[in-house]
């Protein structure tokens, strides 16, 4: 993957991604799960994050009163979380990166 793909897809989970953890349901207290998600109107911008990245998979929510259709990436197998972060982590601004760091350190205790 060449390095303007992965800064233009840093650039879009800046400003549009979110990262989180959260406990899982009906799992043993501890058991979270990290995700990387992208939501946005804006269908083929979807799919080419989901291609530079190689990870995810994507669904759509209808429109709503007021509200167009939407499109959400979603990150969520261990492995695909942890290689997306290593390569957008360096991209990022210091708060969407501290957050991905609290990902990447969860993640890293589990691997090891």
């Amino acid at each position: 993957m060449d390095k303007l793909t992965i800064e233009w897809a840093a650039g879009i989970l800046e400003g549009e991604g979110s990262f989180n953890i959260y406990q899982r349901a009906n799992r043993p207290l501890g058991s979270k799960q990290c995700t990387i998600t992208c939501e946005m109107t804006d269908k083929d911008t979807i799919y080419n994050l989901r291609t530079a990245l190689g990870a995810g998979t994507i669904a759509s929510r209808g429109a709503r009163p007021n509200r167009k259709p939407t499109h959400i990436l979603s990150i969520q197998k261990m492995e695909e979380v942890f290689s997306t972060l290593i390569n957008v982590m360096p991209y990022l601004n210091s708060r969407r990166l501290a957050r991905a760091k609290e990902l990447f350190n969860h993640l890293e205790e589990k691997c090891t």
